[in-house]
């Protein structure tokens, strides 16, 4: 079985928010968006395995339906279709009972602050379901962590690409999650 990817929730919204139209111009976001729409899409069709814990899901809804965090909120029924979407291709995974121990000992180890809480438990949670890398725009979160490496969606595009070119059911990578 090859080895999951854990996807954090920062990558989650940038897919959710991708515009089908940003073939051209720029903006500082449309990279982020892009290959997070990019790794979204090669999980679905089964490009490599990836997973979200509960917690990613948690955060996602947060963040889409916040008219304080992004410029057009969703209502919750299309943040719920677009979790459901994920979830038809990508793994659940939830902290195990003994997840909140791991935490701690994330925390002694990292010597975290209260920002960087609850990525310490996403991480710990990984960890306690076998999954050793994340794929996150925000690496420098999960940076010297035994067990763990973090990867930006650019970095997974790059590393699986010359695995995913031998595939022909994989050309065009762009996933079509619809939540209408």
């Amino acid at each position: 079985m090859p080895t999951s990817w854990l996807i954090d929730s920062n990558v989650l919204v940038y897919a959710f928010f991708h515009r089908t139209e940003e073939a051209g111009g720029e903006d500082s976001e449309k990279r982020l968006r892009i290959d997070s729409r990019q790794v979204l899409g090669l999980a679905a069709q089964n490009g490599f395995s990836g997973a979200l814990a509960q917690q990613n899901l948690l955060e996602f809804l947060a963040i889409v339906t916040s008219p304080k965090r992004v410029a057009s909120p969703v209502d919750l029924r299309e943040a719920l279709r677009a979790c459901q979407a994920y979830l038809s291709f990508c793994a659940l995974v939830t902290p195990k009972p003994g997840t909140y121990l791991t935490f701690e000992a994330l925390t002694k180890e990292r010597g975290a602050t209260r920002e960087r809480l609850f990525d310490l438990y996403l991480a710990a949670t990984a960890i306690d379901n076998d999954i050793s890398q994340i794929c996150t725009w925000n690496i420098k979160h999960f940076r010297r962590l035994a067990g763990l490496s973090a990867a930006t969606p650019s970095e997974v595009l790059k590393h699986l690409d010359k695995e995913l070119t031998q595939l022909p059911h994989l050309e065009g990578r762009n996933c079509g999650i619809s939540t209408g």
